[in-house]
């Protein structure tokens, strides 16, 4: 699953039907997508030790683990569109517990896949994000120049453990888990029943943990990444404790804070951020230099695209506030000919824009707030620049009318090169041109001494 590899989750409702025959058919013709973006994992596969260890991350992994977070939200039902959540939650509620026989249903073409998960069409660029960044998430782990159309076997586990447990309204104790992480040792003995108490799993439950984590030990790292560990305390799958409210305060992205260095000295100014969450634009597995030291670098695409918006939005600006002084101003003050003057020297000066390009984040509703407020909370008005087909996943149409209120807008790749990114640039230009109207400044002084 990669930025150009189509992955097809089942659709609910009308078209699971055709979906269903179409992936079916795809399956049993070995089907798979070309990769054409970066592998971030070595030739030799050190994710099946004699025993669990300490694996380190790679930068692409632990964003892998960030995007995993909301993703895992999604597939239980907890958060996404409406109309998907109960599809969700209901699908594979009844499936076994049992990883070898999970395994056995994703591996083979023509088994029912549907009685595990939603092929849910909505997901597809999600999906592929996070296979971009980690391929393990896939169902052939990286191992060949094709994709599978599924998610790894263990990656389904989890989804139906953690549904499983929140159906029934039972919270892991993931303090207890970690205390008792010898137990999860492939060669381990069983636990105890007062093991499995303090942990509030059963003996399948454990069981199954133990065999995702035997099969791949990279997931042996991710439940204790702390956008997992967040996001599971959050929905109610691990219980609210001491370790997980430290543990959740490494989820944030405070660390890049110092890239927006610049101080609001000058009030009379407008603060634009641009932030990406869920892109696939960015490189990754080399090393890079300055001011690129996270491990990623932006794709000439992704520089050129915010670049546009940027130009985009002055553009846009220029023409309402002109409007708005033709208007507003003394008669006659500004012409046509002396606007564009007026404009580069007096005004364009009071938008100031903050463009991330150092790594690519994940914000999305549920964590906008915080996360806004551990990177810009002075910015005035915040564009989200979501990867291709992100939107799907997010009720962006409801949460744009927020934009008013907030300063925030989730801005779809898509946008920049279809006819909706007109409406919402004109959203934010307004926007501008309504905060620089209540700067300490007098709008009919500037324009009649330009």
């Amino acid at each position: 699953m990669k930025a150009t590899t189509p992955i097809k989750f089942i659709s609910p409702c009308t078209i699971l039907l055709s979906l269903s025959a179409l992936i079916g058919l795809l399956g049993l013709m070995g089907c798979g997508f070309f990769v054409t973006g970066q592998k971030d994992s070595p030739a030799v596969d050190p994710y099946h030790p004699s025993g669990l260890q300490a694996l380190e991350l790679s930068p692409a992994q632990d964003y892998a683990g960030e995007i995993l977070a909301y993703f895992l939200q999604i597939v239980v039902g907890h958060i996404g569109s409406e109309e998907s959540r109960q599809a969700w939650r209901s699908t594979g509620s009844d499936a076994a517990l049992d990883f070898q026989t999970i395994s056995k249903i994703m591996s083979q073409p023509a088994s029912s896949k549907a009685d595990l998960m939603v092929l849910d069409f909505n997901l597809l660029g999600l999906v592929e994000t996070l296979s971009h960044y980690n391929p393990r998430f896939n169902q052939f782990k990286g191992q060949y120049i094709f994709d599978s159309v599924y998610p790894s076997s263990e990656l389904v586990a989890i989804r139906l453990l953690i549904q499983r447990k929140l159906e029934q309204g039972e919270k892991v104790s993931f303090t207890a888990l970690q205390k008792r992480e010898e137990l999860l040792q492939p060669l381990s003995n069983s636990p105890s029943p007062a093991d499995l108490k303090a942990i509030n799993l059963s003996a399948i439950e454990f069981q199954l943990v133990k065999d995702v984590f035997s099969s791949d030990a990279l997931f042996f790292q991710y439940y204790k990444h702390p956008f997992i560990v967040d996001a599971m305390t959050r929905i109610g799958f691990f219980q609210k404790d001491r370790l997980t409210e430290e543990i959740r305060k490494d989820a944030s992205y405070k660390r890049y804070a110092p890239r927006f260095h610049y101080q609001k000295s000058n009030i009379n100014s407008v603060t634009v951020v641009v932030l990406p969450s869920f892109s696939r634009e960015f490189e990754f597995g080399g090393t890079y230099e300055k001011p690129y030291v996270y491990g990623f670098k932006p794709s000439a695409n992704y520089l050129q695209t915010i670049e546009k918006l940027k130009a985009d939005i002055l553009t846009r600006t220029a023409h309402f506030f002109f409007t708005e002084l033709k208007s507003s101003g003394p008669a006659n003050a500004v012409t046509e000919t002396s606007w564009k003057s007026l404009w580069a020297s007096t005004y364009a000066p009071l938008i100031h824009f903050e463009l991330f390009d150092r790594r690519p984040l994940t914000i999305y509703p549920e964590n906008a707030d915080r996360l806004v407020m551990d990177i810009c909370p002075s910015a005035d008005l915040v564009i989200f620049l979501l990867g291709e087909g992100i939107d799907r996943t997010i009720d962006v149409k409801g949460r744009s009318g927020d934009f008013s209120r907030t300063g925030r807008l989730y801005f779809g790749a898509d946008d920049i090169s279809y006819y909706q990114r007109n409406d919402k640039i004109d959203e934010i230009a307004r926007r501008i041109v309504s905060r620089l109207l209540t700067l300490r400044i007098s709008v009919g002084n500037s324009a009649a001494d330009g």
